[in-house]
């Protein structure tokens, strides 16, 4: 996938269905509907969307929380979603890799570790909520293909 913008306020969400904003087409291990992001007001803020196997910032597993510079985002087996924000334009700007190297089950060092929530003292949960809306993030769309790759 090439670099995509996104304006600020905009729910950009990722994962294998067609719906998304950002496609993962080569990824068995990522969910149909597998995470949102939003950016507002230079923060970047993610949300897991009930995903089979989680997402993760720099190694640990999170349900939502805010990005920091520098963090890095994956998910599935191989895939990292490549962020920043504009500083110009205040725009997200997005691209998925899919260069990590692809570990046997079991050995990644990220899997099993939960971490819930990361805190961020500039941007209070709150505003992370408003920024994705009360229920304008859709809800994981469930299948077969997800049933298959839950471990």
């Amino acid at each position: 996938m090439s670099k995509k913008n996104f304006a600020q306020g905009e729910i950009v969400t990722i994962g294998r269905s067609a719906e998304c904003e950002c496609i993962v087409g080569d990824d068995a291990k990522v969910s149909r509907l597998h995470l949102a992001l939003v950016a507002v007001g230079g923060k970047v803020s993610v949300r897991d969307l009930n995903s089979t196997n989680g997402t993760f910032v720099n190694g640990s597993r999170t349900r939502r929380c805010v990005l920091q510079p520098g963090d890095r985002l994956t998910i599935g087996l191989a895939t990292e979603i490549v962020w920043s924000v504009n500083a110009e334009t205040s725009m997200l700007v997005l691209s998925l890799s899919h260069s990590l190297t692809d570990q046997p089950e079991g050995q990644n060092p990220a899997v099993g570790q939960d971490h819930g929530q990361v805190p961020d003292p500039a941007l209070g949960q709150g505003q992370v909520d408003q920024a994705f809306g009360q229920g304008q993030v859709p809800a994981k769309d469930v299948g077969p293909a997800d049933d298959q790759v839950a471990q």
